[in-house]
């Protein structure tokens, strides 16, 4: 089965000196602007899909974290890593990107629709192969300690190619 990389996120914490100034010298303090945290998690997230760093992929989920897959399963934070784990185990050189479409804050939490794409390389008893994995998903996050994490993904289609050929789609 294949179990496609999600958008989870990070956010370094806000420095408080920034914070107490502004509260001190009277001057309004303007909301902050959530949206490049947001897309340098995905940076992030994509760092640890190309060195297969499982550990540090697990540190951007909340701990009741849920992938919706495009036929419905339900799949929770165990199921989802080792899904990953075995589709990205036999690959090598994987370059992964995520186009954000739309970031919806509100607040602590926030919605992210992106589309998602990584190649890489394979080697089997048949030689060397190129891989192509695509999709989109909607990823709901939410600000815990300074950092964003996923507690949900819906992903609504995904699709897997070997060589050009396509082996797996799901609408």
């Amino acid at each position: 089965m294949f179990t496609p990389f999600l958008a989870l996120l990070v956010m370094a914490p806000q420095h408080a000196r920034g914070h107490a100034h502004a509260r001190h010298s009277g001057k309004v303090q303007k909301p902050v602007d959530e949206e490049p945290a947001i897309r340098a998690g995905f940076a992030d997230v994509s760092r640890a899909l190309e060195t297969k760093n499982w550990s540090l992929f697990r540190t951007r989920l909340a701990p009741n974290f849920q992938q919706e897959l495009p036929n419905h399963q339900v799949l929770s934070m165990k199921q989802c890593l080792a899904g990953l784990r075995q589709q990205f185990g036999p690959l090598s050189e994987i370059k992964s990107k995520y186009d954000i479409q739309q970031i919806k804050p509100t607040g602590s939490t926030a919605v992210v629709d992106d589309r998602f794409s990584a190649n890489a390389k394979m080697q089997d008893k048949k030689g060397g192969h190129t891989v192509h994995m695509e999709g989109s998903e909607t990823v709901s996050v939410k600000k815990i300690g300074g950092r964003w994490v996923a507690y949900h993904e819906v992903i609504h289609d995904q699709s897997e190619s070997v060589d050009g050929h396509v082996v797996m789609h799901m609408p």
